[in-house]
């Protein structure tokens, strides 16, 4: 739980604390009833962890050099946290982090801390069927650049009304500067959540650029599309 005080009492909050959850949205900030997942280890959890576990080895793995130059560069990584205060991480973090990006486009880690670089991050997202509405596809107006690889994540179909839905979302592909938008994204999400959902449901996409060089991880942006 994080709490940021004011000089007379509470401004801000965000985190878990007892059975509630506090965060902020357009609206302001808000408390709401913590939801405990169930967790069915899946194969895609179960390979989370074990990029974990690989990349906390990769850095025992460092020589003691290699860790410096790592714990020198987090000023240049310096950034704000969800109450607009500076952050620097440490060396490890920094290494986990950006390495953990890398691996989830399916890149290998990197042992020397990089030069900080820009990471696209798109300004119009759209999810739609595609043709005669049997196949999702995400389109938008700009195109991937080279140094940018995509993550693609979605929901299953849930109820029209939802609009929290960060827990829900589960990665089902990469997109790189090879894919031009319209992009059919409907065997991925399949693969992931078995077909089509039905009728008056509504699914969620979101996509987040990481810098296949660095792996640093830009914003995301969100769509939606109620199946028709």
């Amino acid at each position: 739980m994080k709490i940021k005080f004011s000089g007379v009492g509470i401004t801000d909050g965000r985190g878990k604390f007892g059975g509630s959850v506090a965060s902020r949205n357009t609206s302001g900030a808000y408390i709401r009833n913590k939801v405990t997942p169930v967790n069915p280890d899946t194969p895609a959890q179960s390979a989370v962890r074990a990029t974990f576990a690989d990349i906390s080895q990769a850095w025992r793995d460092l020589t003691q050099v290699q860790r410096d130059q790592w714990n020198e560069a987090v000023p240049s990584f310096e950034h704000t946290d969800i109450f607009g205060d500076t952050i620097q991480p440490t060396g490890f973090n920094l290494h986990q982090q950006l390495n953990l990006n890398l691996g989830a486009i399916g890149l290998a880690f990197i042992t020397s801390p990089p030069a900080p670089s820009e990471v696209q991050s798109l300004t119009n997202l759209e999810l739609e069927l595609d043709g005669p509405g049997t196949s999702l596809q995400v389109n938008s107006t700009e195109a991937i650049e080279a140094s940018t690889d995509f993550i693609v994540e979605a929901t299953a179909g849930l109820s029209a009304g939802i609009s929290f839905v960060d827990s829900e979302l589960k990665a089902i592909v990469i997109l790189t500067d090879s894919d031009a938008f319209p992009v059919l994204i409907q065997v991925a999400y399949d693969a992931v959540f078995g077909a089509l959902p039905p009728v008056g449901t509504k699914v969620f996409v979101r996509m987040v650029g990481v810098n296949n060089t660095t792996g640093q991880r830009g914003s995301g942006i969100k769509a939606s599309f109620i199946i028709t």
